[in-house]
């Protein structure tokens, strides 16, 4: 069986580019082709150790990740050309979205942030429901009295 660690299986001699053998953590670096058998090698007198360069361990921080809530200031405006009412009190909540954050109120941002989109959302629906309305009446009764 061929162990990758010999130039032939019955060889005892390493093959010239194999790693140290299993186990073994530093090994002499491989004979250089460039003088003699037997004499010093050409390019380096001296046996070298390898070392591997290993980066220090970084030191690991939690960093809290920043909660984001929208605040639906733009349905607020719309809303409130809308409808006032209740566009008025969308802009009111959600102008509260960003002090709760600041404060660390996620719960009370995040309820603002709620009540502001479905005060904007009423607001178009109602103006929509109204709309249909007065137009159904218009069709029904007609556009001029007699």
């Amino acid at each position: 069986m061929a162990t990758g660690y010999t130039r032939f299986e019955n060889d005892a001699t390493p093959h010239p580019i194999a790693g140290p053998p299993a186990g073994q953590v530093h090994a002499t670096p491989p004979p250089y082709f460039g003088g003699p058998p037997g004499s010093t090698p050409a390019i380096c007198s001296q046996p070298q150790t390898f070392y591997a360069n290993v980066a220090p361990m970084q030191p690991v921080v939690d960093v809290p990740v920043p909660v984001v809530v929208e605040n639906y200031i733009g349905c607020a405006v719309i809303a409130l050309h809308c409808c006032p009412v209740f566009g008025i009190a969308a802009l009111v909540f959600s102008c509260m979205v960003r002090p709760r954050l600041q404060a660390g109120d996620i719960e009370g941002a995040k309820c603002a942030s709620k009540s502001a989109l479905v005060l904007s959302l009423l607001s178009v629906l109602f103006v929509m429901v109204t709309t249909i309305i007065v137009v159904i009446f218009w069709m029904v009764v007609g556009f001029s009295h007699k």
